[in-house]
């Protein structure tokens, strides 16, 4: 849908249109969002700007408030996007804390049986110095004889 198109859907001039999306632009939280979208020299509004223009537009005709409240209205508009916007990250951020908790229980399984194999190897190397020192004593005893 075009802003001319918006304007004559809800009986406004375009001008109305842009100057109702500059204020949805400035209480917005999200910079992510995007109510226009510019194809060639015709602008174009996104599924996001219908919807707000649509809320905007439509309580401006039967909504007697000030402009200060409306504009509350639309901040807790959203706040609300908000909201699920951070629940969403939320659950993105937890589904990832337990794929690397997973990872780290792997890595300490790892460390436990590569710390048992060095345990195990020092051990050995232990019994294998002390062998030699034993094979090699009897040429000692021969030399302090001499």
């Amino acid at each position: 849908m075009t802003i001319a198109e918006a304007a004559a859907k809800y009986g406004v001039t375009p001008q109305t249109v842009y100057r109702r999306l500059t204020e949805l632009n400035t209480v917005k939280q999200d910079v992510n969002i995007k109510y226009t979208l510019k194809r060639g020299k015709i602008t174009h509004l996104t599924e996001e700007g219908i919807t707000a223009l649509n809320a905007c537009l439509t309580a401006l005709k039967t909504d007697t408030r000030t402009y200060d409240e409306r504009l509350t209205v639309l901040n807790t508009v959203k706040q609300e996007e908000e909201a699920h916007a951070l629940r969403e990250m939320l659950r993105a951020a937890q589904d990832e804390l337990a794929r690397e908790r997973e990872h780290s229980r792997q890595l300490a399984e790892r460390v436990a049986d590569l710390a048992d194999k060095l345990a195990e190897l020092t051990q050995n190397q232990q019994v294998l110095a002390a062998r030699k020192t034993f094979r090699f004593l009897p040429l000692f005893k021969k030399r302090r004889d001499v």
